[in-house]
């Protein structure tokens, strides 16, 4: 079976690298459901829970980086 996804470009631009790069956004999403689970697995540092949610979002911002995504539009 061949699927064809149809982008109107320039309009749809932003629907069309979000398709393109949806491997790239599973494969974040995946990293950190990872980081998550070790940390509730094995333990962490965190004193309070600002620290670790600022930690997470430091965590997913490094990975969006590291895939060159960008959150906001």
């Amino acid at each position: 079976m061949i699927t064809t996804l149809q982008f109107n470009c320039p309009e749809e631009q932003i629907e069309l690298q979000t398709a393109i790069d949806a491997g790239k956004w599973k494969s974040v999403a995946t990293e950190l459901d990872e980081q998550l689970r070790q940390w509730v697995k094995y333990g962490h540092q965190f004193k309070h829970p600002t620290e670790a949610l600022e930690n997470t979002r430091m965590r997913l911002f490094d990975l969006l980086q590291e895939n060159n995504l960008e959150l906001h539009e």
